[in-house]
C-alpha cells in the first residue's frame, strides 16, 4: 500500500493488504519513542523512527476483519467494508474516516 500523508489528510494511493500505523513504538512492542510501520500481507514488513503526535491507523476493512493488521490492535468496526483511517487516543477509537479505495 502506498499512502500520501498532506497534513491532516491520506490518502490511499496503491492498495493491497497492507496497513500502516503511525503512534508510540511501545503499543506494538517496537520500543520507545514514536514509529511509522507497515505490514504486509500481516507481517511486519518496515518500521522507520519518527511520526506525528497523533496515533494512527490506515487499513482495510473487509469481511469482518482488518486486513494486514496485529491483531492487538483496538480497531473497532467501521460500518460498511473499505479502506480506513483510524484515530487513537491510548487504546480507544477516537475517529473513523473512510478513504476512497
Amino acid at each position: 500500500m502506498v499512502v500520501q500523508v498532506k497534513g491532516p489528510s491520506v490518502t490511499v494511493v496503491s492498495p493491497g493488504n497492507r496497513a500502516y500505523y503511525q503512534g508510540p513504538g511501545e503499543a506494538l512492542g517496537l520500543g520507545r519513542g514514536p514509529v511509522r510501520a507497515w505490514w504486509k500481507e500481516g507481517v511486519l514488513w518496515r518500521v522507520w523512527p519518527g511520526g506525528g503526535q497523533e496515533t494512527l491507523v490506515v487499513a482495510r476493512f473487509e469481511h469482518g476483519v482488518w486486513l494486514g493488521v496485529p491483531k492487538g490492535l483496538p480497531l473497532g468496526k467501521p460500518p460498511i467494508e473499505g479502506w480506513w483511517l483510524v484515530r487513537l487516543t491510548g487504546s480507544k477509537v477516537k475517529g473513523l474516516e473512510r478513504l476512497g479505495d
